[in-house]
């Protein structure tokens, strides 16, 4: 009969229980359980607690309502993800977020933030460098979806789709074999040895930059390719 029963009505079952049994003695609680677990199908140990819970309800459970749950991230934290993600070359969550105690200083650095740089407190500087990648996926997603091309993209999949995720792990694996030599050449530089090429931290950095403004434009001819090649598949004009 329990497995029959919807919830609300399991609910309001154990609502006229719940009155009484606070005020119970032991047997009487142990008797009216019994009859719980008949009419509902539920455990002993569940009709217990759901007569306590019930019992501690003021108002009907669907009255009661959870309090929103607060924004961990603000506007100013949204503004600086996004912009630090287009000055990185508009990479991956996991990526970004491997590499922003690198990205973070630099930019802040060499004054890359520009109009937003006030907002670069030391509380949204800490959540940008605790932020996890699913996060900023999440975050970043309404902006990558606004930057996506029109039209050609519902006919990428397949084939297609494979060859261009190869693509793209191709290009992210350069910029992260870029920063590998980043993090070698400023350690050389740290210990005195000199660099072929390198006089201080500041030209490292702006190769670094030189690099990941490569990346952007391998990424972009890669994303046009990619959104013409359907239409030379199926012999069609792009």
């Amino acid at each position: 009969m329990g497995s029959e029963l919807s919830m609300a009505t399991r609910r309001e079952i154990t609502k006229k229980y719940a009155r009484g049994y606070a005020a119970a003695s032991k047997k009487e609680r142990g008797r009216m359980l019994d009859e719980l677990v008949a009419t509902t199908g539920w455990s002993r140990a569940n009709a217990r607690r759901q007569v306590r819970a019930a019992a501690a309800r003021k108002r009907s459970q669907r009255a009661v309502k959870r309090a929103p749950r607060p924004r961990t991230y603000g506007y100013d934290t949204l503004r600086l993800l996004i912009r630090v993600w287009r000055l990185a070359g508009q990479p991956s969550g996991k990526y970004l977020a491997a590499t922003m105690p690198l990205w973070l200083p630099k930019l802040e650095e060499h004054g890359e933030f520009g109009e937003d740089a006030h907002r670069l407190t030391e509380h949204r500087r800490a959540q940008l460098l605790a932020v996890s990648a699913a996060t900023i996926d999440r975050l970043l997603k309404p902006t990558r979806d606004g930057m996506a091309l029109s039209g050609k993209q519902a006919e990428i999949e397949g084939t297609t789709e494979r060859l261009r995720g190869a693509a793209v792990y191709a290009l992210e694996s350069d910029i992260w074999n870029a920063l590998a030599k980043y993090y070698a050449y400023t350690k050389a530089l740290d210990l005195g040895t000199p660099v072929q090429g390198f006089e201080d931290q500041s030209t490292i950095f702006q190769w670094l930059c030189g690099q990941r403004d490569e990346f952007v434009q391998r990424r972009a001819a890669l994303e046009k390719f990619v959104y013409k090649l359907p239409g030379q598949l199926d012999g069609k004009t792009a």
